[in-house]
C-alpha cells in the first residue's frame, strides 16, 4: 500500500491544474488490471448440500460433495434431479451435461470428497465414501471417463476408510485421507498406487498425532491423523503432504511436509509452535516455481504461505485471518477461497466484514488483494463459505472459474454450493456523489467521492459540465477497493468570476459499464476566493479538510487541490459542519465535535485509505473550547481504530501516533510521537482552553519536533523517530493510552470543541509557513513587498541559458519569482516577455533562438505583492549548436541501373534546411568527401542514375542553417543488375506419345539461359508447319512435360518454346506429331454408402454401441470402427483405378484428432447390433488399405485414399474396413450411417476406367 501511495503521489504530480482538454471517458481494458475473470456470477444449476471439490475435464465440470440433489439456478429452467454427491455439468452453460455417475454408499449417504482430473486432462479421479459410481462397483476411489460417460478399470482394494484428498501423476496415483490401511497394509493418511490401482509398497508417509478436536490444543500423540493436500514438485521427485497430524514416520512435522514421491522418506519438516498447535494445512497448490500452502486453525494461524520449490525457503507469508481453505494459481495470480475477517496485519481491512473469494499477485510479499470481490455467505454446514475453486475451459473455448462449498448466497441471490463466473462484466458501478466549491481565485474546485465496483478496481471519473452530459470537461482514474475510496478532484480554471457553473460525474468501468449521473453540484466562480485557502494549497498539503462542504452527512471533502488520491475524510455520529469558521472574512463553516463516548456513539473523522504513517510530516488545524476534558485533536491511528466493516461498531486505535492532543483539566496542547519504547510530547506555554480561536502546526522532520500556536513557537526537540505501523489519519479522538496528562483514558479521549481548516502535510512546513499561515487566517493585510532579487546571472550552457539570483527577502515569506528576457540591457518587464513563474532560484530558458537576451526577476509574495525588476543579468548569446536528429527510415529500391533513396525528415530546434547523400560499398563505410554523392538535397528522396551492376550503400545526414550536421543515418542497400535480353535456347527433343484415354503426353529436353530458364510455352497445331504464336499456345508449364486431354481422333502437331523471368522467349522447337485414332471410353463413378458400420470399446468389452450416430478410433484406452461396403462388379471392359472414402467428424468438442487412423481390411461375420471389443472381427490383412489424418476440426468433411489394387479383386462381394490407431491418445469421432444430416455418412467412391 506505501508503494502504491507514493507511486499515485509521482501520478498525481504531473497533473497540470487548469491544463484540461475536453475528451471522451478514457476507459482502460476490462476489469481491474491483470483480472481473468468478473465478479458477476453466471446461471449455474445448484446443490441442496456441500461441494467439496471441482475439477473441469473436456469442458465438462465434475462436481463432488456431499448433496442429493441439484437444482435451476436463477435465470435457469428445468427440474430438480435427484443425484447422490456426484454431477458432472457444462462448464460453459452451468446445466447438467447428459453424462451422469450418480455415487452410492449402501444404505447409507454417500459423499465425494476428492475430485482431480489427470495430467492430460482425459479423465479424472474422484475420491470419498461410496462403494459403487454409475452403478459400478468400486470402493472410495475411482477413475471415470466423462467422455464416454464410463468408470474405468482402474480399482484400489482394501481402503479402510475415506479419502480427501488424490494427486494424480503421469504413471502412479497418490491420495490421502483418514484411512489407516490400503489393501491390507498400514497406509496412515497418504498411499501411492500405480495407474492401475495396484499399491506401490515402497512409498511409506504415515501421518500420525492430532489435537483432541479442532479446537482443542491438546495433542494427542499416535492419534490417526488427516490427509487432506498433496502437491507433486515440478520434476515429479517430490511431494508436499498436508493435513491434520504431528508426525510423519516418526519426524515431528506439524500439519505439512515434503516427501519423496518414490519411498516417501520426510525431506524437510516444519514442528509445531508453541502458540497454540490448531492451525491445520487444507490444500497444497503449485505454479511450478513455489507452492502454497493454504491453513486453518481455532485461534491459530489459517492464512496462506508461499515456499520455493528450490530451497524450502519461505517466500511470503500472509497473516490475514479467516480459514484460508483453497489457493489455485492462474496466469500468475492466487485466487483464493477463505472467509478472510482481518487482513490488518496486511495493510488492509480490520476486523470485521468476511470476505469469501480473492485474488493476490503470486510474487506480491504483502499479498494486497486486487479489486475483484464476489459476495458469497457462510452458508451451511460448518459456515465456511467457499471450499473449492477450479479453473477450466469450456466447450466454447472461454476459461470459467468454478467456485464450491457451503454458501447459499452469491451477489445477495440465493444459490447454493456452487457457482461459476468467467471475463464478462455486466455490472454497472454506483452512480458517485459531487460537490463543488470556488475556493481559489479564477478556478472552481470540483471533489468526487470515489464509488466502489466488486471487479474494478481502476474507475474512470468522467465531469459534466452545465447541461452538456456527453463531452466530459475532464476525465480521471481513481482507485478504490472494498475498504477504501480515493478521492478524486479535478479544478476548473476555464471559468469566468461571477459566473455559476452546475457538474455532475459518472463512474466507468474497463468494460465500459456506465453509472448513471450524480445529482448536480453547482458554484459561483470567484476572483478572490479564500485567502487562506488558497495560501494552504500552495504549500501542498497531502489532506485539507475545509468543512465547508454539506453534500453528505458523512463525507468531509479533501480540499487539497486537482489529485486522484485524495483522503476524503468520514464523519461518525453526527459530527456537524454549520458552525461559524475560524477564519476571518471566510464565509465556510467549522466542524463540531461533541464528547459523546459515554454515550456508545464518539464524534470522530476518520480517513479509510489505509497505508504507513509518513516519517515526515505537519499537522495543521484551527481549533476553539472551553473543554477542560482535554482530547485528541488530530492523530493517526492503526488500522483496527474504525468503525468496524460489518456492524459499524465503533473502535480505537490500538497504537496512536503523530497526535495533537489537549490536556485533561488544565487545557494546554500537546504534541507527541512514540519514539522507541515510551512517548515523546512537546507543550504548549499556555492553557488554550479559552473560548478563543487558535491555530497550531505540529512538525516533525530531519530536525527534530516543533509546535507552533498562533504562529509562535512553543516547543522543539531533536526527536525524529515515530512508530511504523499501518493506519489512517483522525480528527476529534481517538486513543491517547500511554500519553502524558489525559486523565482517565477511558473518558478524556475525543475532543469537546470546534475545529477548522484540518490538514496535513508529508513535509514539515518551516517557522515562516506557520506564522504566514496564521497571519493569513486572522486577516492580517500584508502590503510588504519582498526585496529586490539580487545578483542575476545568465550563461549559455551550449543548449540552453541557466539564469540564477540571489534569494529576496520578505517579512512574512517570498512565494515565488517572475523571470523576464529581454533583447536589450534596458527592456521592461511585461506579460509578453515572462518567461515563467518559480518558486526557486534558479531557471532553464530552454530552447531559445539564437540571439542575445537579458534577463529580470521579481519577487512576490503570498499576498501577491511584488518587488521591483531585479537589475539586468549580463547579455547571454544563444547560438544554434544543436543538431538535427539522425534521419530515420533510410530505404533503397533498385530501378535497373538506378536507385530510388528515400527516408523520413529530420527535425532540429530551429529548422533543418537540407540533407547531404552518401554512397559506399559495404555496410559500415564512413561517409565522406570520397563517399558524398549529394551534398544539398531539399526533399527526402532521391534518385541515383546511372550506376554499374552491384551492390550499393546508402547514408544520410540532416543539416541545419548554422552548419550543425547530423550523426549519419543507418545504412540502406540496394543490388542493381542489368536487364537481361538473352533467350533460353531452343528446347529439342521434343515427343509426343497417346494413351488408352487419348491424353497427348509431351516431353523435351531443358533448355538453357543466362539467368535461368523459369518456364515453357506449349503449342499445337493442324499441319507441321504451322505458326507458333499466341493463336496457336494452348498452355504453360514449368517443367519439362505436359499433357494435352482427351483429344479428338486425328493428327496433332505440336512445338514448345522456353522463356525466363525477363519475358525474352526461345525459338519453338520442332514439331513432333500425335495421331489419336478414336474416341477415348469415359471413366465410370459409383458411390456407395456403408450398409454397416458400429465401435467397441476397451474400456467397455462387453458394450455393443450398435446404431449409434457415431464412430470412433483411439490407440490408448482402445476404440476401434467397423465398416462394412458391398463393393459392385467392374463396367465391362473398366477396371477399378481409384478408391477414396469420406468421412465427416462429429460435433462432439473432442471430435478431432491430431493422431494418425489406419483402414485394414478384416473378415470375419459381425452383426451391427451385438459387435462389442470381445466378439469384434480381428484377422486383418497385412497391408494398410489407407490413412486418415489430419483430422483436426470439429463437424468437418474428410477423405482418405485406399488401395485401388486391394479392393479390385473383391469386386461384387461385401468388404469390411476397420478403423484403429497404432498410436497416440488422441481420439476422433465420426458420424455413422445413423446420422441425421444428409450427406453426413460414411461413402466410398470408386473409379473405374479402360485399360
Amino acid at each position: 500500500m506505501r508503494t502504491r501511495l507514493i507511486a499515485c503521489l509521482a501520478a498525481v504530480a504531473t497533473l497540470a491544474i487548469g491544463s484540461i482538454a475536453l475528451q471522451a471517458p478514457q476507459k482502460a481494458e476490462a476489469l481491474s488490471p491483470d483480472l481473468p475473470f468478473s465478479a458477476d456470477a453466471l446461471p449455474t444449476w445448484q446443490t441442496n448440500g456441500t461441494v467439496w471439490q471441482v475439477a473441469i475435464s473436456h469442458g465438462k465440470a465434475v462436481v463432488g460433495g456431499t448433496f442429493t440433489q441439484i437444482r435451476p439456478g436463477a435465470g435457469q429452467s428445468g427440474t430438480a434431479r435427484d443425484l447422490q454427491s456426484l454431477a458432472i455439468l457444462n462448464a460453459a452453460t452451468g446445466e447438467p451435461d447428459g453424462c451422469q455417475l450418480p455415487v452410492s454408499f449402501g444404505s447409507s449417504a454417500a459423499s465425494v470428497y476428492a475430485v482431480k482430473a489427470s495430467p492430460d486432462g482425459n479423465t479424472v479421479f474422484i475420491g470419498g465414501q461410496f462403494t459403487s459410481v454409475g452403478g459400478v462397483s468400486v470402493n472410495r476411489l475411482a477413475e471415470i471417463d466423462v467422455q464416454t460417460c464410463t468408470v474405468l478399470p482402474f480399482r484400489v482394494s482394501g481402503i479402510s476408510s475415506y479419502v480427501l484428498e488424490i494427486e494424480p501423476a503421469a504413471t502412479a496415483v497418490y491420495f490421502g485421507g483418514v484411512f489407516q490401511t490400503v489393501a491390507g497394509q498400514t497406509r496412515r493418511s497418504f498411499a501411492k498406487v500405480d495407474r492401475s490401482g495396484a499399491l506401490q509398497t515402497a512409498f511409506v508417509a504415515n501421518a500420525s498425532g492430532a489435537t483432541q478436536d479442532l479446537y482443542n490444543t491438546t495433542v494427542v500423540p499416535g492419534k490417526n491423523a488427516r490427509g487432506d493436500a498433496l502437491q507433486l514438485s515440478p520434476d515429479g521427485t517430490r511431494l508436499a503432504i498436508g493435513g491434520d497430524w504431528f508426525d510423519v514416520n516418526g519426524s515431528a512435522t506439524h500439519s505439512f511436509a515434503v516427501v519423496d514421491s518414490t519411498t516417501g522418506a520426510v525431506l524437510r519438516t516444519w514442528p509445531a509452535n508453541t502458540v497454540g498447535p490448531t492451525s491445520r494445512t487444507k490444500t497444497i497448490s503449485s505454479d511450478g516455481t513455489r507452492f502454497y500452502v493454504a491453513q486453518e486453525g481455532f485461534n491459530g494461524y489459517d492464512g496462506a504461505l508461499a515456499y520455493n520449490w528450490s530451497d524450502y525457503s519461505q517466500a511470503w507469508r500472509d497473516n490475514c485471518a479467516g480459514a484460508t481453505q483453497t489457493i489455485v494459481p492462474y496466469q500468475g495470480l492466487l485466487i483464493e477461497a477463505h472467509h478472510h475477517h482481518d487482513c490488518s496485519a496486511q495493510g488492509m481491512y480490520p476486523d470485521g466484514r468476511r470476505i469469501y473469494l480473492t485474488m493476490t499477485h503470486a510474487t506480491d510479499p504483502l499479498q494486497t488483494h486486487i479489486g475483484w470481490v464476489p459476495e458469497l455467505n457462510d452458508g451451511t454446514g460448518e459456515g465456511i463459505g467457499p471450499r473449492t475453486i477450479a479453473v477450466g475451459t469450456g466447450t466454447d473455448a472461454t476459461p470459467y472459474l468454478w467456485v464450491g462449498g457451503e454458501f447459499t448466497r452469491v451477489n445477495g441471490a440465493s444459490q447454493q454450493g456452487l457457482t461459476r463466473f468467467n471475463s464478462t462484466d455486466t455490472g454497472a458501478p454506483p452512480a458517485p456523489t459531487i460537490a463543488a466549491r470556488a475556493i481559489t481565485p479564477g478556478a472552481v474546485q470540483v471533489n468526487i467521492r470515489g464509488v466502489y465496483d466488486p471487479d474494478d478496481s481502476d474507475l474512470t471519473y468522467a465531469v459534466y459540465r452545465g447541461t452538456d452530459t456527453t463531452t466530459p470537461v475532464w476525465t480521471g482514474v481513481a482507485e478504490s477497493k472494498h475498504w477504501y475510496r480515493y478521492q478524486a478532484t479535478f479544478v476548473d480554471t476555464n471559468v469566468t468570476p461571477g459566473t455559476t457553473y452546475s457538474y455532475r460525474v459518472r463512474a466507468i468501468d474497463r468494460a465500459n459499464n456506465q453509472s448513471g449521473l450524480s445529482a448536480a453540484a453547482t458554484a459561483t466562480a470567484s476572483s478572490t476566493g479564500s485567502a487562506y485557502a488558497s495560501t494552504v494549497i500552495a504549500d501542498q498539503p497531502r489532506l485539507f479538510y475545509r468543512y465547508d462542504d454539506t453534500a453528505s452527512t458523512q463525507w468531509v471533502v479533501d480540499s487539497a487541490g486537482q489529485t486522484v488520491v485524495g483522503l476524503n475524510g468520514l464523519a461518525q455520529n453526527g459530527v456537524t459542519r454549520t458552525a461559524t469558521g475560524a477564519i476571518s472574512g471566510d464565509a465556510s463553516g467549522s466542524a463540531t465535535f461533541s464528547d459523546t463516548q459515554a454515550s456508545g456513539l464518539p464524534q470522530y473523522i476518520w480517513n479509510d485509505v489505509i497505508a504507513n504513517g509518513p516519517t515526515v510530516y505537519s499537522v495543521e488545524t484551527w481549533f476553539r473550547t472551553t473543554s477542560t476534558t482535554g482530547g485528541a485533536l488530530v492523530n493517526y491511528g492503526s488500522s483496527n481504530g474504525r468503525p468496524r466493516t460489518d456492524d459499524g461498531t465503533d473502535r480505537l486505535s490500538t497504537t496512536v501516533d503523530r497526535v495533537v492532543y489537549m490536556e485533561n483539566g488544565t487545557g494546554f496542547l500537546r504534541f507527541g510521537v512514540r519514539a522507541g519504547a515510551g512517548t515523546t510530547t512537546l507543550r504548549s506555554t499556555a492553557a488554550l482552553n479559552n473560548g478563543q480561536w487558535h491555530h497550531v502546526v505540529a512538525t516533525q522532520g530531519p530536525g527534530g519536533m516543533r509546535l507552533y500556536v498562533d504562529g509562535a513557537l512553543q516547543s522543539q526537540n531533536s526527536t525524529t523517530g515515530n512508530a511504523t505501523y499501518y493506519g489512517t489519519w483522525h480528527v476529534g479522538g481517538d486513543s491517547l493510552s500511554g500519553y502524558p496528562s489525559t486523565g482517565n483514558a477511558q473518558t478524556n479521549r475525543y475532543f469537546d470543541g470546534q475545529l477548522d481548516e484540518t490538514a496535513v502535510y508529508y513535509r514539515a512546513l518551516s517557522a515562516q509557513q506557520a506564522l504566514n499561515h496564521y497571519r493569513v487566517g486572522t486577516g492580517y493585510v500584508d502590503t510588504t513587498a519582498p526585496s529586490v532579487p539580487q545578483g542575476v546571472a545568465a550563461a549559455f550552457d551550449g543548449a540552453n541559458v541557466d539564469v540564477s539570483w540571489s534569494a529576496a527577502s520578505d517579512d512574512i515569506g517570498v512565494a515565488g519569482y517572475h523571470v523576464y528576457r529581454g533583447t536589450t540591457a534596458g527592456f521592461t518587464p511585461a506579460a509578453d516577455t515572462l518567461r515563467a513563474t518559480v518558486t526557486t532560484t534558479t531557471f532553464e530558458d530552454v530552447a531559445s533562438a539564437p540571439g542575445t537576451y537579458y534577463y529580470k526577476v521579481i519577487a512576490f509574495d503570498g499576498a501577491g505583492n511584488a518587488s521591483a525588476a531585479s537589475a539586468a543579468s549580463g547579455a547571454a548569446t544563444v547560438v544554434d549548436g544543436a543538431a538535427p536528429s539522425v534521419p530515420a527510415g533510410v530505404t533503397a529500391t533498385a530501378n535497373g541501373l538506378a536507385a530510388d533513396v528515400s527516408w523520413t525528415a529530420s527535425t532540429d530546434n530551429v529548422g533543418v534546411t537540407g540533407y547531404a547523400l552518401y554512397r559506399g560499398q559495404n555496410a559500415d563505410f564512413a561517409p565522406s568527401a570520397d563517399t558524398l554523392i549529394q551534398p544539398s538535397i531539399a526533399g527526402t528522396a532521391y534518385h541515383d542514375a546511372p550506376l554499374s551492376e552491384g551492390t550499393w550503400y546508402y547514408k544520410v545526414t540532416a543539416r541545419d542553417a548554422a552548419g550543425n550536421v547530423s550523426g549519419a543515418s543507418s545504412a540502406a542497400s540496394v543490388t542493381t543488375v542489368a536487364p537481361d535480353t538473352a533467350a533460353p535456347s531452343v528446347p529439342t527433343g521434343l515427343t509426343a506419345t497417346v494413351d488408352a484415354g487419348n491424353n497427348v503426353g509431351l516431353s523435351w529436353s531443358a533448355s538453357t539461359d543466362n539467368v535461368g530458364v523459369t518456364g515453357y510455352l506449349v503449342y499445337r497445331g493442324t499441319t507441321p508447319g504451322f505458326t507458333a504464336d499466341d493463336a496457336s499456345r494452348i498452355g504453360n508449364t514449368t517443367g519439362t512435360t505436359f499433357t494435352d486431354s482427351a483429344r479428338p481422333q486425328g493428327t496433332w502437331y505440336y512445338a514448345v518454346a522456353a522463356t525466363d523471368a525477363a519475358s525474352n522467349v526461345s525459338g519453338a522447337s520442332a514439331t513432333a506429331a500425335a495421331t489419336v485414332s478414336g474416341p477415348a471410353a469415359p471413366p465410370t463413378t459409383q458411390t456407395i454408402v456403408t450398409s454397416a458400420d458400429t465401435m467397441a470399446a476397451a474400456v467397455n468389452p462387453t458394450f455393443a454401441y450398435g446404431t449409434t450416430n457415431q464412430l470412433s478410433s483411439r490407440f490408448n484406452t482402445a476404440i476401434e470402427s467397423f465398416l462394412r461396403f458391398d463393393l459392385p462388379a467392374a463396367p465391362p471392359g473398366q477396371v477399378l483405378t481409384s478408391a477414396t472414402i469420406s468421412l465427416r467428424t462429429s460435433t462432439d468438442p473432442t471430435a478431432g484428432s491430431a493422431d494418425t487412423h489406419e483402414f485394414r481390411l478384416v473378415t470375419g461375420a459381425w452383426d451391427e447390433a451385438t459387435l462389442t471389443w470381445n466378439n469384434r472381427p480381428t484377422a486383418a490383412g497385412p497391408a494398410v488399405l489407407g490413412q486418415l489424418t489430419g483430422a483436426t476440426a470439429v463437424n468437418t468433411a474428410y477423405t482418405a485414399t485406399l488401395s485401388a489394387a486391394d479392393l479390385a479383386p473383391l469386386a461384387g462381394s461385401s468388404v469390411t474396413l476397420r478403423l484403429a490407431s497404432t498410436a497416440g491418445s488422441d481420439n476422433v469421432r465420426l458420424w455413422s450411417r445413423e446420422a441425421t444430416v444428409a450427406g453426413y455418412q460414411p461413402t466410398l467412391t470408386l473409379v473405374y476406367t479402360t485399360p
